[in-house]
């Protein structure tokens, strides 16, 4: 029996301790980036009236695509200074967003007003950047702006807007956060569609001059009588089979002009 335990101890152990590996979490390395809860993707809405959205499918992108959004929050800040000083306060809050859809595929309005309610704040502890100086609630429609759009290409958007771009951001880290009065001009190229369309008109100028120059050589040739060994164009195919005749053309007037420059160095002078 003391054996039998002895050879089970082992595996036992081992097992205990793979148990308890498992409840210790798993420390962080040195550079590893913590995010903020509101940095990371906000979960899918959930649909509170699913027959009114069934319903507003017929109706135009205008209402049809209305957003009516409701975020709570709820921040506990507690600063200790070393001059002895504190700034401590609980507050709860969050935004009341509308986002209407695009009007005729151009225009588009949407608001959001911010709240921040103190549910805790000593009278010797401001400055904790949740409530106002006087520590008093918060309340602001930090966003009301209008938009206008040109297909996907740009979209003007003005008055008091919410912006996160570099070093021009929102600087999210209370319950309220900044916004600006500006007007931004956004948008996006299909540069890959832009190469295309420059290519083609290239190649359509191209041929446009091939043609010009098919037109102008048929005028010489008839002048001059030039021999049948001076290719003609056809003007039908396309601009690289042009352009391979333009130069085999060119190849041949230049032989045709060394043959005349060497037979009048070979003439006797008189």
């Amino acid at each position: 029996m003391i054996s039998a335990r002895g050879a089970g101890s082992p595996t036992q152990s081992s097992s205990s301790e793979a148990r308890a590996t498992e409840r210790q979490p798993s420390a962080l390395e040195e550079n590893t980036t913590v995010r903020a809860p509101d940095s990371a993707p906000p979960p899918p809405p959930e649909v509170l009236f699913p027959r009114l959205r069934d319903a507003s499918s017929k109706l135009p992108p205008f209402f049809r695509d209305t957003d009516l959004n409701f975020r709570l929050r709820t921040f506990y800040f507690n600063q200790q200074n070393d001059d002895g000083t504190a700034k401590e306060a609980l507050a709860v809050g969050g935004w009341l967003q509308y986002l209407c859809g695009w009007a005729f595929d151009t225009f588009a309005i949407g608001a959001t007003y911010y709240t921040s309610q103190p549910l805790y704040a000593p009278d010797t502890r401001s400055g904790s950047l949740l409530l106002t100086p006087g520590r008093d609630p918060i309340g602001v429609f930090g966003e009301a702006w209008g938009a206008l759009r040109y297909k996907e290409y740009a979209v003007l958007k003005g008055y008091r807007l919410r912006i996160d771009e570099g070093y021009v951001n929102s600087q999210d880290n209370r319950i309220v956060p900044n916004t600006f009065e500006a007007v931004t001009l956004s948008g996006a190229i299909n540069w890959g569609a832009v190469r295309r369309r420059v290519s083609h008109e290239h190649q359509a100028s191209g041929l446009e001059r091939l043609h010009l120059h098919v037109s102008a050589g048929w005028s010489v040739r008839r002048q001059r009588r030039t021999r049948s060994h001076d290719t003609d164009l056809d003007a039908d195919q396309g601009p690289q089979d042009l352009h391979r005749q333009l130069l085999r053309r060119r190849r041949v007037q230049h032989r045709v002009r060394q043959r005349r420059i060497h037979r009048a160095s070979a003439r006797p002078s008189e």
